[in-house]
């Protein structure tokens, strides 16, 4: 108004902005820049610089850790539990890649962000040992790194501890508490729960039946039925159906009576108590013996032993797997002479396992061809009879190859494996009837080494597997009833 020019704003001066912490500077209150001796390195207040260092050497390597395993888990086979198992890991790694960007650049909750990683890395290594522990073989390298991630995961948690302690919020102490009990549900489902609830339910049943006659001669049919009453897949690793005859009067059946009671060969052999003995087995190696009286030599506690039967079939129920709730019939025709024989009998049995994923087939003897990757030597080494001495028993035999449950197991390289057999004889155990079934655990390429047996107690306890047989027999007549109008049943 008094023609004075209008005053202008002061300009004020530029002050660049530089990175890092910054102090008053007394007079003017300005700040003076304190710039990190690592750029984008921050070390934290009241923490030595050699702890920072390894911490964050700890953080990265446990990250990358995490995060190969993580990858692992998802190349391997899609199930729920491995689907689980790789989200799990992959949270463990984004953890810990998380806590050393925050100890990085000294972020306000270094210490908490640390401390939830370590806890993480923590249970994974604990996980990891117990897997290797309950394995058939201990992998050191496996163990030894998982002892050492242990050992510093602990001794982190007893240095960060303190220092976090003012710095938890309610969301940090619930995600805590609850991922590791992620952790152990999940290992507890997939290591003990599932394997000792999840024997195989299935059931077998067998039915030996005349369906008529031409003159002497009976026509029986021979039904096996197979039916899996539980809720999941199972695998039928070996199976088997024959039928066998006993006849009438067998030419020497006093040499073929199986003596299973020491007490048969002592002065007591004609003791009631001894005969009773004599048809028990509690070791099951003569599994066929049973006290039994033959109408036409009453002084014979065991009318049919095995040596004096004649097999009139025999051959495998040719089925691999099972879905719940599936029900399989096999059915075949035998003829027999009504004038020869006393009895026949069905038997049917089946080794069966928990679904599993099987990597591979191969045989067992020769180069142990597999059969996914040269079928038609698989199929010439397989049809091989072998030999075992010094018994001289003979037998054909192929192997399954378990597929590894997660990728920490195929770290550890355990293989295990199940040899399954189909006896064709074995003079050092006479008591039985010839085929039968038997099923071994073991590792990939060391069934013949001294300690497969504790191998395969272990591994039995991994890997439920259940034995089933039935057994039906018949009594044939000389010639059907004139009145009946259906041949008659036996009996089971």
């Amino acid at each position: 108004m008094n023609g004075a020019a209008p005053s202008q704003p002061t300009r004020g001066k530029y002050t660049p902005r530089i990175a890092g912490r910054v102090k008053g500077s007394g007079k003017f209150g300005l700040r003076r820049p304190v710039i990190a001796e690592t750029g984008s390195f921050q070390q934290p207040n009241d923490f030595a610089e050699i702890l920072w260092r390894w911490l964050l050497i700890t953080l990265g390597l446990d990250f990358l850790a995490a995060l190969f395993l993580a990858g692992g888990q998802f190349l391997m086979p899609a199930t729920f539990f491995g689907t689980v198992a790789a989200a799990t890991l992959l949270l463990i790694g984004i953890a810990n890649g998380w806590a050393l960007n925050s100890v990085r650049r000294a972020a306000p909750t270094w210490a908490r962000d640390a401390l939830i990683a370590q806890v993480f890395m923590l249970f994974l290594a604990g996980f990891v040992i117990a897997t290797n522990l309950q394995g058939p073989r201990i992998n050191w390298y496996v163990t030894s790194t998982a002892a050492l991630v242990l050992a510093a995961a602990f001794l982190w948690f007893i240095l960060l501890a303190p220092r976090s302690r003012l710095e938890w919020t309610k969301a940090a102490v619930v995600v805590t508490a609850l991922f590791p009990l992620a952790g152990l549900l999940q290992f507890w489902l997939q290591n003990y729960y599932l394997p000792s609830t999840s024997m195989p339910l299935v059931d077998i049943s067998t039915e030996l039946s005349p369906q008529g006659w031409s003159g002497p001669i009976v026509h029986l049919s021979a039904k096996v039925t197979v039916h899996n009453r539980g809720t999941g897949k199972v695998e039928v690793a070996n199976s088997l159906m024959r039928v066998t005859a006993y006849p009438q009067n067998p030419e020497k059946i006093r040499d073929t009576r199986i003596h299973i009671n020491p007490c048969a060969n002592t002065t007591e052999q004609n003791e009631y108590w001894c005969r009773i003995a004599n048809g028990f087995d509690p070791s099951e190696l003569e599994r066929d013996t049973d006290f039994r009286v033959n109408p036409m030599l009453p002084g014979l506690v065991t009318p049919t032993p095995p040596q004096g039967g004649q097999l009139l079939y025999a051959g495998a129920l040719h089925t691999s797997f099972m879905m719940p709730g599936e029900t399989d019939t096999f059915q075949r025709d035998v003829d027999i002479d009504s004038r020869e024989v006393l009895l026949a009998r069905l038997s049917a049995s089946a080794i069966v396992l928990t679904e599993q994923r099987i990597a591979d087939i191969r045989s067992c003897a020769g180069e142990r061809t597999s059969a996914y990757k040269d079928s038609i030597r698989f199929s010439a080494e397989v049809q091989q009879v072998q030999q075992m001495q010094p018994g001289r028993a003979h037998y054909f035999c192929q192997e399954y190859d378990i597929a590894p449950g997660n990728f920490i197991e195929k770290l550890i390289g355990n293989h295990p494996a199940i040899q399954v057999s189909t006896w064709l004889d074995n003079p050092s155990h006479p008591g039985s009837e010839y085929p039968l079934l038997v099923a071994d655990f073991g590792t990939v390429g060391e069934f013949d080494r001294p300690d497969r047996h504790d191998v395969e107690r272990e591994l039995a306890d991994l890997y439920p597997m259940s034995f089933m047989d039935s057994q039906y027999e018949y009594a044939p007549t000389d010639q059907p009833p004139a009145s009946a109008d259906k041949p008659p049943s036996g009996r089971s």
